[in-house]
Protein backbone atom coordinates (compact mmCIF):
# COMPACT_ATOMS: atom_id res chain seq x y z
CA UNK A 1 0.00 0.00 0.00
CA UNK A 2 1.16 3.54 -0.59
CA UNK A 3 0.10 7.15 -0.05
CA UNK A 4 -2.53 6.87 -2.79
CA UNK A 5 -4.46 4.15 -0.97
CA UNK A 6 -6.19 6.45 1.52
CA UNK A 7 -9.67 5.78 0.01
CA UNK A 8 -9.36 2.07 0.85
CA UNK A 9 -8.10 2.81 4.37
CA UNK A 10 -10.97 5.23 4.87
CA UNK A 11 -13.47 2.61 3.67
CA UNK A 12 -12.02 0.02 6.04
CA UNK A 13 -12.07 2.45 8.97
CA UNK A 14 -15.78 3.13 8.45
CA UNK A 15 -16.62 -0.51 9.19
CA UNK A 16 -17.76 -0.82 12.84
CA UNK A 17 -16.80 -4.52 12.89
CA UNK A 18 -13.18 -3.55 12.14
CA UNK A 19 -12.98 -0.48 14.33
CA UNK A 20 -14.36 -2.20 17.42
CA UNK A 21 -10.91 -3.76 17.86
CA UNK A 22 -8.86 -0.69 17.01
CA UNK A 23 -10.70 2.32 18.44
CA UNK A 24 -13.59 0.77 20.39
CA UNK A 25 -15.84 1.39 17.40
CA UNK A 26 -14.96 5.01 16.66
CA UNK A 27 -14.30 5.47 12.93
CA UNK A 28 -11.42 7.66 11.74
CA UNK A 29 -12.17 10.87 9.89
CA UNK A 30 -10.85 11.41 6.38
CA UNK A 31 -8.45 14.01 7.78
CA UNK A 32 -7.13 11.51 10.36
CA UNK A 33 -6.57 8.93 7.63
CA UNK A 34 -4.61 11.34 5.45
CA UNK A 35 -2.65 13.12 8.19
CA UNK A 36 -1.99 10.28 10.66
CA UNK A 37 -2.78 6.79 9.35
CA UNK A 38 -1.14 7.02 5.93
CA UNK A 39 2.12 8.55 7.22
CA UNK A 40 2.28 5.90 9.97
CA UNK A 41 1.63 3.14 7.43
CA UNK A 42 4.49 4.42 5.25
CA UNK A 43 6.98 4.08 8.13
CA UNK A 44 6.64 0.29 7.81
CA UNK A 45 7.61 0.34 4.14
CA UNK A 46 10.96 -0.77 2.73
CA UNK A 47 10.61 -1.25 -1.02
CA UNK A 48 14.05 -2.87 -1.39
CA UNK A 49 13.11 -5.66 1.01
CA UNK A 50 9.46 -5.87 -0.01
CA UNK A 51 8.28 -4.78 3.43
CA UNK A 52 5.06 -2.90 3.94
CA UNK A 53 1.34 -3.32 4.23
CA UNK A 54 -0.25 -5.13 1.34
CA UNK A 55 -3.70 -5.08 -0.15
CA UNK A 56 -5.56 -7.17 -2.71
CA UNK A 57 -7.39 -5.35 -5.50
CA UNK A 58 -9.18 -7.05 -8.37
CA UNK A 59 -8.14 -4.80 -11.25
CA UNK A 60 -10.96 -5.73 -13.63
CA UNK A 61 -13.55 -4.43 -11.17
CA UNK A 62 -11.37 -2.11 -9.06
CA UNK A 63 -12.64 -3.94 -5.97
CA UNK A 64 -10.78 -3.67 -2.68
CA UNK A 65 -10.82 -6.99 -0.85
CA UNK A 66 -10.60 -7.29 2.88
CA UNK A 67 -10.73 -10.27 5.19
CA UNK A 68 -13.81 -10.91 7.22
CA UNK A 69 -13.18 -11.11 10.95
CA UNK A 70 -13.19 -14.93 10.96
CA UNK A 71 -10.00 -14.95 8.84
CA UNK A 72 -7.93 -12.54 10.94
CA UNK A 73 -6.16 -15.27 12.93
CA UNK A 74 -4.75 -16.81 9.74
CA UNK A 75 -2.07 -14.12 9.63
CA UNK A 76 -0.74 -14.52 13.17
Amino acid sequence: MDKNDWPQLYELDQDPAVMQYLTRGVPSSLDQIKSRSVPQMLTYRNAEKGWGLWQITKKTKQCFYRMDSSQADAFF
